[in-house]
């Protein structure tokens, strides 16, 4: 296995087993695995990994692979089914439960949808770029089939 692909693999495994908080203990468990890479490798494996920070119920953030990302905001937004979506020309604003945005991006990018050129996560809002002559009706059909209990302001 090359090494890229064995460091890849140890961040899903670590994730898998404990909860890491910050890119900083990340690299410090990287390294008792014998892996000694920069901050800047690491954002760009994660990115790589679609890997997504989430806010916890005990009110910290850790960082969810996105399988297990989805299925959390899923769980958490089931009890709080207010997303609501705004459209502006080609943009669309999602906006959630703080601390779910970057999860909730991260199930929108993982979709793949050919609708959509990408999003842009903050603390609880999404933006979402349209591509051209998308309308916001395929727009919205798309998200909700993404999406459960999106609310139109």
């Amino acid at each position: 296995m090359k090494a890229k692909d064995n460091r890849l693999q140890t961040i899903q495994n670590i994730l898998l087993e404990r909860n890491v908080s910050t890119q900083e203990e990340l690299l410090s468990e990287l390294a008792h695995h014998g892996f000694s890479l920069t901050q800047a490798t690491l954002s760009r494996d994660l990115k790589k990994l679609k890997i997504a920070k989430l806010h916890t119920e005990e009110g910290v953030y850790r960082y969810s692979l996105p399988q297990a990302s989805s299925n959390k905001v899923s769980d958490v937004l089931k009890d709080s089914p207010e997303i609501s979506l705004a459209f502006s020309g080609n943009l669309a604003v999602l906006r959630t439960k703080p601390g779910y945005a970057a999860a909730l991006a991260s199930q929108i990018d993982a979709s793949d949808s050919k609708l959509f050129l990408g999003t842009v996560a903050g603390d609880d809002t999404v933006l979402l770029i349209l591509r051209e002559h998308v309308s916001q009706k395929q727009a919205k059909e798309q998200l909700s089939q993404i999406i459960k209990h999106i609310i139109e302001v």
